[in-house]
């Protein structure tokens, strides 16, 4: 959604710097998959394929989304309001009815690069209606929040032991969900209304892609952060379960962003040769 709002500009350089931290943070997965299942020919491919085989769904669907948005930035500046609506419409079904009633197994979960043009396209219509968003009170926003995952979290705990708990799961969880869209919204019309200017805040976002990549790795995850979060709610209350996960979140988060600094001697390389591939090419697909 927020790719949507700025638009995303397509340029080699850009590529390159996304597909990077998925190389480096792919190293440890790759030596132990060769570690447990040895070398062979489907083991090597695989890993060779890092960006169609990679663990991170996300950044799959999002290099995706990336190679598309040129084309997609293209309708989205030149068609009607009828179209545009009717393009939401279209993706809207798709993505949270099929993704969420089962009906294609490929749309399950919204994680596909259809809810990802939907959440682009959304995006890039908040942008243009800015200044109708910009009225709505911030106080009404919050509230509008504060309830609806009141009543949402209040209604999963009341039918947790029932069947129907599944289907509030399904229609609020998953990532095509359309309660889970709705509540996207509303905190993006939240931070639309607030204007902040932090060199700390920008300093942190810039290690945001290394904490998603290092602590969603198969290799990171199942030996040190599942472990640390089933021993937190393995005993305790649940004020306790609450604060060590807060506090495990900050720990995960402080040292994904040591090593990003650590490694920023590879990053200025990558950007470096990334221009020097880019000048070669001289690929304009925007």
């Amino acid at each position: 959604m927020i790719s949507g709002y700025f638009h995303i500009k397509f340029s080699i350089k850009k590529l390159i710097m996304i597909i990077g931290p998925m190389v480096v943070y792919s190293i440890p997965s790759i030596l132990s998959a060769i570690s447990d299942e040895g070398y062979s020919f489907q083991i090597i491919t695989n890993q060779l394929l890092f960006v169609s085989h990679s663990q991170y769904w996300y950044m799959r669907t999002y290099i995706g989304l990336f190679l598309l948005a040129p084309v997609i930035n293209k309708y989205l500046d030149t068609c009607s309001n009828k179209n545009r609506i009717a393009l939401i419409v279209c993706l809207l079904f798709i993505a949270t009815w099929q993704g969420t009633t089962c009906g294609d197994p490929s749309l399950y979960a919204g994680k596909n690069i259809i809810n990802f043009m939907l959440l682009y396209s959304i995006g890039d219509t908040f942008r243009r209606y800015n200044n109708l968003i910009k009225q709505i009170p911030i106080h009404k926003l919050i509230l509008a929040y504060l309830l609806l995952n009141t009543l949402l979290v209040g209604t999963y705990a009341y039918f947790s032991e029932l069947a129907i708990a599944r289907i509030i799961y399904r229609l609020s969880y998953q990532y095509c969900s359309p309660i889970l869209l709705l509540n996207s919204i509303l905190v993006f019309f939240i931070f639309m209304k607030i204007s902040i200017m932090s060199a700390l805040i920008n300093n942190i976002a810039r290690s945001v892609l290394t904490i998603y990549l290092i602590h969603c790795n198969n290799v990171f995850f199942p030996t040190i952060v599942e472990p640390a979060i089933l021993r937190i709610f393995s005993e305790g209350s649940h004020f306790s379960n609450i604060l060590g996960l807060f506090i495990l979140t900050i720990a995960i988060f402080i040292i994904c962003m040591i090593i990003d600094k650590i490694l920023t001697p590879i990053w200025i390389l990558t950007e470096k040769v990334s221009m020097i591939i880019e000048r070669k090419l001289k690929i304009e697909y925007n």
